[in-house]
């Protein structure tokens, strides 16, 4: 679907232009974006943040190919 590829597009594109991952803030928001497919699994935690505005920031995320073992 157009939406999930526009989603995800946008996703690894804030990924590739962050320059940084930022620390935990006391205030603001979260957004937690996770994505499987048949061999995989991933997540980013952003948090909304203060910067000249308003931005979201990415605070950690990660993948993970799933083993043989775990697809069963």
């Amino acid at each position: 679907d157009k939406a999930h590829q526009k989603a995800c597009d946008t996703v690894k594109q804030s990924l590739w232009e962050a320059t940084a991952l930022a620390a935990l803030n006391a205030k603001g928001s979260y957004v937690f974006y996770t994505d499987a497919s048949a061999a995989a699994i991933a997540a980013i935690l952003h948090q909304e943040q203060e910067r000249n505005g308003k931005i979201l920031q990415t605070i950690v995320y990660g993948s993970k190919s799933l083993a043989k073992a775990q697809l069963n």
